[in-house]
């Protein structure tokens, strides 16, 4: 009988400390994604990005959290490491918002090939709009460019 409740306090206590694991600052998850999310809002893209990050790694299956964090971090600059993520995310549900997304990572790293073939895989999904594209800052060599 003291081996079963030795082996059940064993359990208990592993199945704590994995929780406390995956959750390190031991924060409120939706205190968490609120926080993110005012940051977000904000535009407050560094604050923002750092707390999506926390988000994602306790949670790497959150699509629409890896997205925010996608955008996040190429709002702040940081063009490899958004598109890595924004990658990810149009692989898991590709749709016209995430292919927007990529699309600008792409444009922003100089790969207009890239781009435009999220562009043309996006029309499927919806497309983009052409006043979308044309005001859109990353997409300046559109005017440029003959497809």
């Amino acid at each position: 009988m003291k081996q079963k409740n030795l082996a059940a306090l064993t359990l208990l206590f592993l199945c704590s400390l994995t929780a406390f694991a995956q959750n390190p600052d031991n924060s409120d998850p939706a205190k968490l994604r609120q926080e993110a999310n005012e940051f977000y809002i904000k535009q407050d893209w560094q604050k923002s990005a750092e707390a999506y990050e926390k988000i994602v790694k306790a949670d790497e299956n959150n699509i629409g959290m890896r997205y925010r964090l996608g955008v996040s971090l190429l709002n702040s600059g940081k063009t490899a490491e958004a598109q890595k993520h924004l990658e990810n995310v149009f692989n898991a549900s590709p749709n016209a918002v995430f292919a927007f997304a990529l699309a600008r990572a792409y444009a922003r790293s100089g790969n207009k090939e890239k781009t435009f073939e999220i562009i043309e895989q996006s029309t499927a999904l919806g497309g983009i709009a052409p006043e979308t594209l044309m005001g859109e800052k990353d997409f300046a060599f559109f005017k440029s460019e003959q497809r």
